[in-house]
């Protein structure tokens, strides 16, 4: 499942450079000095197809489809960016933590805390603003000269006493190029915080998965891998494998499962691609892959299962 990322202000002015603390200054926004060039296609949200639109928010804005990650209170959600093409210098923020709900009702607000690892660090940016995070990458004050596509994840805990609503959070991305000048991408997303019954999560685990084991992927596998033409595979695979994809993006799976959910999404996805092109060869493929990833996502299923069993009996 996958936050938009907002690049730091970076400023050159012979040797001088910006950092991405320079935002606390600029509304928390890297755009007031890396928006004289909004950019597309050097960032994208990442981890999560599930796409959520809201119509008017309760904030008045109209943001269409977004990419949304679920969680329940108490839980860790990982947030995912992938930056695509960082040019020579960039910088990777995450923020709007501090906006209200955007269905229920605005006064009600995200309640989280950091979670991430010891060796994924991301620096707490505040001053008089609400804070935002910025990625540390070791050196020139979070500014990376890494070499992109490289991903980028924030584990944020969910406070148990967290109101279930849409929240809209953002991720950026803001750089300097040399042909290019500043420059700046950001996307927005959704969290859902949903009510924390863990009956009912169990209740729709159980139900996905046994429709995504009963799909049929060993012989679709074989079947696909036998053919020689897209005329021997049966065109009831497509909606067979479209059946099992929708079923898995509507779950809001815990983080112990999202890893393999969203590596079976990925492959049913691929063999779905490739079936509605009759691309016998990249099917072959898929079909193995979604075969695996089928298997892994099942068996971590009824680990995870046999491991909660106080939500099992609820």
């Amino acid at each position: 499942m996958w936050v938009t990322i907002g690049l730091l202000c970076i400023v050159l002015a012979g040797p001088v450079q910006g950092r991405p603390s320079w935002a606390t200054s600029e509304g928390n926004s890297c755009s007031s000095c890396h928006g004289v060039n909004l950019l597309t296609g050097k960032m994208q949200v990442s981890s999560t197809r599930v796409l959520t639109d809201l119509g008017t928010q309760l904030n008045g804005k109209v943001r269409g489809h977004l990419k949304t990650f679920r969680a329940t209170p108490g839980d860790v959600v990982t947030l995912s960016v992938d930056v695509l093409d960082g040019y020579d210098k960039f910088a990777v923020q995450l923020k709007r933590l501090e906006t209200g709900g955007q269905v229920n009702d605005q006064n009600n607000l995200l309640i989280w805390s950091e979670a991430n690892s010891p060796d994924n660090i991301w620096t707490r940016q505040e001053v008089n603003n609400p804070p935002y995070f910025t990625y540390d990458n070791g050196q020139n004050g979070g500014i990376s000269g890494s070499v992109t596509p490289d991903s980028y994840t924030f584990d944020l805990l969910i406070d148990a006493n967290t109101p279930p609503d849409f929240y809209d959070l953002e991720f950026a991305v803001a750089g300097k190029a040399d042909g290019v000048g500043l420059w700046y991408q950001d996307e927005h997303f959704y969290l859902e915080v949903l009510q924390p019954d863990k009956a009912a999560l169990v209740a729709q685990i159980l139900a996905a998965i046994d429709i995504i084991d009963t799909t049929g992927f060993h012989d679709m596998s074989e079947e696909i891998e036998a053919a020689q033409t897209m005329a021997e595979v049966s065109p009831r695979n497509l909606g067979k494998v479209q059946k099992a994809l929708i079923v898995t993006l509507a779950v809001a799976w815990p983080k112990d499962l999202a890893g393999a959910a969203v590596l079976f999404e990925d492959s049913a996805q691929a063999l779905v691609d490739a079936l509605t092109s009759e691309d016998l060869a990249a099917a072959k493929t898929a079909a193995a892959e979604v075969h695996n990833t089928q298997h892994d996502l099942s068996h971590v299923v009824y680990e995870w299962l046999s491991a909660h069993p106080a939500e099992t009996t609820n």
